[in-house]
């Protein structure tokens, strides 16, 4: 489960873990008003990404959210 928690001075964090399946991306950054997300999942990996009281459920590949 990738659940980020975005809050105070912090604007940018970017973290990876090297997983049996292949490395796990994560980042956000504050944008003006909103957040932008970016996650890569590898190969055969199904992951939750909970945000702004919303969850999904993402597969592999490579994805952008701006909230």
């Amino acid at each position: 489960m990738i659940a980020p928690k975005v809050s105070g001075h912090i604007s940018f964090v970017k973290c990876c873990y090297q997983s049996v399946y292949g490395m796990i991306e994560s980042s956000w950054e504050k944008t003006n008003d909103k957040v932008k997300y970016h996650l890569e999942i590898p190969a055969n990996v199904i992951c939750s990404f909970s945000v702004a009281n919303q969850s999904y459920e993402l597969k592999a590949g490579t994805y952008d959210f701006l909230i």
